[in-house]
């Protein structure tokens, strides 16, 4: 089991630069494979924006993942948000951010994902 926090405890605590997602991400994907554990970084935004609007890792992706539709990564994916301090297995991840960008029932299709933050 993986721990987000517990990831970039030692990067992070007391670094004034390690504050966004992206730079969590990029910590934690870094560490992971320095472990030989394969691992992308994702990003998810609203359908009208050109970038995305978070970032996080993801590990247990198969080899023909696309980053873009997550229906590609397979049952052993898993979301490690670090800052938000959680990990997901995939499908509690897409609820966790359809709440999280405040998207309802009805505008889950406006979530997208993207290949690169």
């Amino acid at each position: 089991k993986h721990n987000a926090k517990q990831l970039t405890k030692d990067k992070a605590k007391g670094d004034a630069n390690i504050k966004d997602c992206l730079d969590r991400a990029q910590i934690i994907q870094k560490n992971l494979q320095s472990k030989g554990i394969n691992c992308r970084i994702g990003g998810l935004g609203h359908r009208n924006f050109k970038r995305p609007e978070h970032a996080f890792a993801v590990i247990g992706l198969p080899d023909n993942a696309d980053m873009s539709n997550p229906s590609t990564w397979g049952e052993n994916a898993v979301i490690i948000d670090a800052w938000a301090g959680k990990v997901f297995k995939y499908a509690d991840g897409i609820e966790y951010y359809s709440q999280f960008l405040r998207y309802d029932n009805n505008n889950k299709d406006q979530m997208i994902f993207f290949e690169q933050y």
